[in-house]
């Protein structure tokens, strides 16, 4: 199995059914129905550079994401130096 590790949530990949932008806001929703938000901001770009990201490292499928690596990826490689991580 592999996991979205954050600062105080471990979340099965398995178990997301979902991830969408919902008004400026990253968001997975769980097969729960219980909804996670990841990031927000008012950048466009940078909101749909995030998506993009996640969703490319959800769908990899070979290793667990770690939030802090990805916020850092984002950051370094991406310029998304705006928003807020929720974590």
């Amino acid at each position: 199995m592999r996991y979205l590790y954050t600062d105080r949530k471990l979340v099965c990949i398995e178990n997301i059914s979902l991830v969408e932008i919902f008004q400026n806001e990253i968001v997975l929703t769980l097969n729960s129905g219980r909804k996670l938000s990841v990031f927000s901001t008012d950048n466009d770009s940078d909101l749909n550079e995030v998506f993009h990201e996640l969703t490319k490292e959800i769908r990899r499928g070979d290793s667990d994401i770690d939030m802090w690596e990805l916020q850092n990826h984002m950051k370094f490689y991406n310029g998304v130096n705006e928003g807020t991580w929720y974590s």
